[in-house]
């Protein structure tokens, strides 16, 4: 079976830029896993613009990954990017993922409402990785209500990178994974003296 890497990056990142952590992310893929293909899903967007036109981005990652039906799919999202890849597996809901890595993430972390124990039961999703920094700081403004409203977050909630998975279902725990960094900030996970051990993470 053929495996393609789908990497999303987060908000102010600009498409094309060589030094974007996911352009690196590609390439770390093509010399490390040469069996496997890596794409990138590009998009630029501020924090104070992220909600206009969040349903596009999902529905663009979601037709894209419509086009691997068959493949084995694994998705690495950081950021806002976590929050168009759990939007577009809820219109994508026909292709299977193998594995969905989800780094500092700004979307809800409550899965009941996030849809991952609907996306893990009916297997849709084989296992979700979600990695947190211990000094996220834009997390935590992420989780003021300001915040809570740009990302599109459930304002009783909070955001996957700061307070984890919650309300997991327990039949599906075990397919779920809280890796904790307590020294890492928001994007600690990219930097040159991290990367090779931040992309061994998410290898298969």
């Amino acid at each position: 079976m053929k495996t393609v890497y789908f990497f999303i990056n987060g908000i102010a990142t600009y498409p094309g830029n060589a030094k974007n952590w996911n352009k690196r992310a590609a390439v770390w893929l093509t010399i490390n896993q040469s069996q496997c293909h890596g794409l990138l899903d590009e998009y630029f967007t501020t924090a104070l613009t992220v909600w206009i036109h969040e349903k596009a981005r999902a529905e663009t990652f979601a037709h894209l990954l419509d086009q691997f039906y068959g493949w084995r799919i694994v998705i690495v999202a950081h950021s806002n990017g976590c929050h168009v890849a759990v939007d577009a597996l809820r219109i994508a809901h026909s292709v299977k993922i193998h594995r969905l890595h989800l780094v500092a993430g700004a979307v809800d972390g409550n899965f009941q409402r996030n849809g991952l124990n609907w996306m893990l039961k009916k297997g849709q999703v084989e296992d979700v990785r979600v990695y947190r920094g211990g000094q996220d700081y834009a997390m935590r403004i992420c989780s003021t209500l300001a915040g809570k409203a740009l990302f599109g977050i459930y304002l009783t909630g909070g955001p996957l990178g700061l307070t984890g998975p919650t309300q997991v279902d327990p039949a599906q725990a075990h397919r779920v994974l809280d890796y904790i960094q307590t020294d890492y900030g928001h994007s600690t996970w990219w930097h040159p003296d991290n990367f090779d051990r931040t992309m061994r993470l998410f290898r298969i």
